[in-house]
């Protein structure tokens, strides 16, 4: 292969690299962000109390009030 040749392949060869690095890092992240969610939906709450029960607080309902 002549030179232009080899420098072309090299630079796809760096380029391809690159391009796996940036897929791995992007991947480890994911994966930490997972393990941080699933540790935090593992952890107790501190109130007592469940995340996906209904708050019964009247402040909690509707603002608008009927005229009767």
């Amino acid at each position: 292969m002549n030179k232009r040749t080899m420098r072309l392949v090299r630079q796809l060869a760096d380029i391809r690299r690159a391009q796996h690095c940036t897929a791995l890092r992007a991947a480890r992240q994911a994966a930490e962000a997972d393990a941080e969610l699933a540790r935090d939906d593992d952890e107790p709450d501190t109130a007592g109390e469940r995340r996906d029960e209904p708050d019964d607080t009247p402040a909690a309902g509707s603002r608008i009030r009927s005229p009767s």
